[in-house]
């Protein structure tokens, strides 16, 4: 029992209880508490992904009173709503109050975020509060916050400080101090990179190696048919009809949409679609005006959250069906220019297989002195004893060569690419104290390592 609960401690379990005395209610309190069952707050989704962000967002709201909060997640993904869902938990009395930097022109930011006072500005006729002040108490959401320009940066460095919170309205030297908490949200990732000529100050005020990140809706497939029926139900109310139902076909073409644009784009979709068949009860794949020229997902997994590695079986009937492939020569006009298409297909697959076979190694692999089982899952992939660590990166840098970090979603390969190009130790983070630095400073490097540490068997 000892040896468990070591193990899991590890893993990050926060307390044990004994089965016996484990009953529905409180297993259901637990899981709420955690953030692994939905709350009755309206947020859609009950994926693993999503409920661990909803978990995260829960835990700061009430345990870091009035602490700055980071969301990080791609355009259309609910930031906002998850920036609501944060001042509800707070317990906080005042308002929910929305700045979105990105609407705002430049020019007006710094009056429409820590107001003015008669006669800042040409037209400034009288006194006037800003979103922090009308935040007071309550909590702030500055949307995109990576568009402020540089004067307001400085500014808001002030309003960041937990200790003091105070602001400074234009044409005012007078400091006025706030009781709010600040929800800061972009879909900039790269602005976190001290290289990215962001203030490296104001970064360290908002936690950026503390952010909470929105999981994109490719990565909730399990929440999609959730999120489907639930814009169906409210273009039914808006277009005063029944609520429409969609063929099998319809929704397995939804599933292996790569959805770019996330909820907000999937909610256009649906709203569209219900439009078009409004006096219909079924709509079909023809109803779905979806975009051309967009990366297909793969269908859902349902037997296990985990990514499953490959499939002897699978992977040799594909071998088998890659080595009777034959192209006709009367199709050459149609063959014109796909050589780089297919290579970059080639290049994908192998760059999928490597995810899998580092995934595999790092669930059996006992050594504890690396980050990532490199070298193993190099000699395991070529069945062969002699290639030293060198080489297994130069291999991995090939193979990853040209890719974008931003780009990958990987775990292991955001890891894996980082130490082949010598960015990373290739070392335990627990015994490193140089190695645990690193991916303190880099929010893609720690979530990636976060990740990693709760997938090992």
């Amino acid at each position: 029992r000892e040896q468990i609960v070591s193990r899991y401690a590890e893993w990050g379990a926060f307390s044990f209880e004994d089965k016996q005395d484990l009953t529905r209610e409180k297993l259901q309190e637990l899981l709420y508490h955690h953030g692994l069952i939905p709350g009755p707050e309206g947020l859609i989704g009950g994926s693993i992904a999503f409920l661990e962000c909803l978990r995260d967002a829960r835990r700061r709201a009430r345990k870091t009173r009035g602490d700055n909060i980071l969301v990080l997640g791609e355009t259309g993904t609910g930031k906002e709503l998850l920036a609501a869902y944060i001042h509800d938990c707070s317990g906080r009395s005042g308002r929910f109050v929305t700045f979105q930097a990105d609407l705002v022109a430049e020019n007006l930011i710094e009056s429409k975020l820590f107001g003015h006072v008669k006669g800042a500005f040409t037209g400034a006729d009288r006194d006037q509060e800003g979103c922090v002040e009308q935040a007071a108490n309550g909590t702030l959401l500055i949307d995109e916050f990576g568009d402020l320009p540089e004067s307001v940066q400085k500014k808001l460095l002030r309003l960041l400080d937990k200790n003091t919170r105070t602001v400074q309205r234009m044409g005012s030297d007078k400091e006025i101090e706030v009781d709010v908490q600040v929800v800061l949200a972009t879909h900039k990732r790269h602005i976190l990179d001290p290289a990215s000529g962001f203030r490296s100050d104001l970064l360290q005020r908002i936690k950026a190696g503390q952010a909470i990140t929105l999981p994109p809706l490719r990565e909730r497939q399990d929440d999609l048919d959730l999120l489907i029926d639930f814009f169906l139900g409210k273009a039914a109310e808006v277009l005063k009809v029944a609520k429409h139902r969609i063929s099998a076909e319809a929704r397995e073409m939804l599933h292996q949409y790569a959805w770019p644009g996330n909820i907000r784009e999937l909610a256009g979709i649906i709203e569209q679609a219900a439009l078009q068949g409004k006096h219909l009860t079924l709509l079909a794949p023809r109803h779905f005006q979806l975009p051309a020229g967009h990366i297909i997902a793969p269908p859902p997994a349902t037997a296990s959250p985990r990514a499953a590695a490959p499939s002897p079986v699978n992977l040799s009937g594909l071998l088998t069906q890659l080595n009777a492939v034959q192209f006709d020569a009367a199709l050459g006009p149609a063959l014109k220019g796909k050589y780089n298409d297919l290579e970059a297909a080639f290049r994908q697959l192998q760059i999928r297989f490597l995810a899998a076979v580092l995934r595999d190694r790092h669930r059996h692999e006992s050594r504890s002195d690396k980050l990532l089982p490199l070298t193993a899952a190099m000699k395991w992939l070529h069945n062969t004893s002699r290639m030293d660590a060198t080489e297994a990166k130069r291999q991995v840098a090939r193979l990853l060569k040209g890719a974008d970090p931003q780009a990958l979603e990987d775990p292991y390969l955001i890891l894996a690419l980082a130490i082949a190009r010598n960015e990373l130790h290739n070392r335990n983070p627990q015994s490193d104290p140089a190695v645990s630095a690193k991916l303190a400073s880099e929010p893609r490097l720690q979530e990636a390592y976060r990740k990693i540490c709760n997938d090992r068997v």
